[in-house]
């Protein structure tokens, strides 16, 4: 019921903060990150008088931004998460004393795990002696994933964020077992968050089209938290979360 939900947000986020409240909060934050985005696609040259939501939808599915699901198509999404997290590699010394010890190798999801997999996700090293972290990236659904939104997805889920993280808190032996291998989520997820910007930081560049990226990511989490709000607290429909996700996230 109720109190089991504020009890998963409390778990979740580390504060013991009302759902109403979180869900105000993630409305003014909708709203910032929804001008910002508008700004950029009208310097993009992107102009248009059509909802942003629509917008951003009519925008994953243009040839010039995507990629695509055939061999030849899934090969250049993964060279493409690989260039990105190896270029980041480089200038992690100018950022960080602390570097991870541990490699991270860039691998197709398989095929049979693609359709209830995001489009990328990480795996932090484990055993003894440890073992890669392993950043996965699902091809299979590539045809649904932007090339502005793919750098992102690359810092997020490896360097510099969850890799960065999570193999360092895994090398750390002087600590107890639970602490380097079992996840934290307001911290991991929140440091990965910092990586997407820091990651853009990074590069140094200023195509309006990275920034996009950067602030349409931070919109689709926006709208995900306030249609899990929306759900288990509001008690919308699954037909109401669907509109909401389409109409302000410009989920296809």
């Amino acid at each position: 019921g109720d109190e089991y939900y504020r009890f998963c947000i409390e778990q979740n986020t580390g504060s013991p903060v009302d759902p109403n409240e979180l869900y105000e909060l993630g409305k003014m934050e909708m709203s910032r990150l929804q001008g910002e985005l508008t700004i950029l696609l009208n310097l993009a040259g992107k102009n248009s008088d059509e909802p942003l939501g629509t917008r951003l939808k009519t925008l994953s599915s243009k040839p010039e931004f995507t990629f695509d699901t055939t061999s030849s198509g899934r090969q250049e999404t993964l060279d493409y998460f690989e260039t990105a997290s190896s270029a980041q590699f480089t200038r992690l010394p100018s950022y960080f004393n602390l570097l991870p010890k541990t490699e991270m190798i860039v691998k197709e999801l398989p095929q049979r795990r693609s359709q209830s997999r995001t489009m990328a996700l990480y795996i932090p090293p484990k055993g003894e002696p440890l073992q890669e972290g392993k950043l996965y990236v699902n091809t299979w659904q590539a045809h649904t994933l932007t090339r502005y939104l793919a750098k992102t997805f690359a810092y997020h889920e490896g360097v510099p964020g969850h890799h960065l993280q999570k193999s360092i808190q895994a090398e750390l032996k002087d600590l107890p077992t639970f602490r380097r291998f079992l996840p934290f989520e307001s911290y991991s997820e929140g440091w990965a968050m910092y990586a997407e910007q820091l990651g853009h930081e990074m590069t140094g560049s200023e195509d309006p089209w990275d920034k996009i990226g950067l602030l349409q990511s931070d919109l689709f989490r926006t709208a995900r938290m306030m249609t899990d709000i929306g759900i288990h607290h509001k008690k919308w429909l699954r037909e109401q979360a669907i509109d909401f996700m389409v109409k302000n996230a410009g989920l296809a």
